[in-house]
């Protein structure tokens, strides 16, 4: 009864020992049964000296730190006015991957400082900040106001490196769409301030809008910039 009970103890012991999360890790394991979590519907909680610092949601899967009801994937949030999330090393960078988890990579962009030349763009140097689309056949987009989810693009630079302002289809270096927005009252969308004296040539614009130096005088004109804007046109740039 005695060698029993001892063995029945030993067994026990065994059991419960191999059922606990070991502090110095744990071999064996078989991810699909073995896991950190919990197996109803409470949250997991992580606590250093004994209060939260990170949840992961039961129902949603949202991660977050110093907040218990996370409400996207990373929800951080902090008291303080700087510093809620930061990336340090060389070169660091947060890039952004249209795709699923495991398929290919339809596109990405990045946001990032370069540490030596070329890094993220071919023409950075160190310090550099940069952002790149890595998808050559779109736009990088800036928009401002909130319609539900979505603003209202104001800047666009597409894949020719022209920058439309108020445009989604600019068709040069710099094209700005001029017509007077709701409620404004200045005489022109086009503001140059506090401009230097110099001596130049003028500046003549054709009756699409494009901007060219005279090489006759104030009412002369350069090239003939209507077969440059039909053909832009054609070809949809």
């Amino acid at each position: 009864m005695k060698k029993s009970t001892l063995l029945l103890g030993s067994v026990l012991l065994c059991f419960h020992s191999f059922s606990q999360w070991s502090l110095t890790g744990n071999a064996g394991t078989n991810p699909a049964v073995n896991f950190l979590g919990t197996t109803d519907s409470r949250r997991l909680v992580f606590r250093t000296a004994n209060t939260e610092r990170m949840t992961i949601d039961s129902v949603t899967g949202n991660v977050g730190i110093n907040t218990p009801s996370p409400a996207v994937k990373l929800h951080v949030f902090s008291n303080s006015t700087d510093t809620h999330f930061r990336l340090s090393g060389a070169s660091p960078s947060m890039q952004l991957v249209n795709g699923s988890p495991t398929g290919p990579i339809v596109s990405s962009a990045r946001f990032g400082i370069a540490s030596a030349n070329g890094i993220y763009a071919s023409t950075a140097v160190p310090n550099d900040v940069v952002v790149v689309n890595y998808d050559s056949a779109t736009s990088i987009i800036f928009a401002l106001g909130i319609t539900g989810q979505t603003g209202v693009e104001k800047v666009r630079i597409n894949r020719y490196g022209y920058t439309g302002i108020a445009t989604t289809a600019p068709t040069a270096k710099l094209h700005v769409n001029c017509t007077a927005l709701a409620g404004q009252s200045n005489p022109s969308n086009i503001r140059f301030q506090n401009l230097q004296g110099g001596s130049g040539k003028y500046l003549v614009i054709d009756s699409n809008g494009y901007v060219y130096k005279s090489t006759t005088g104030p009412a002369g004109a350069s090239s003939a910039p209507s077969t440059q804007a039909a053909a832009e046109s054609a070809t949809g740039e």
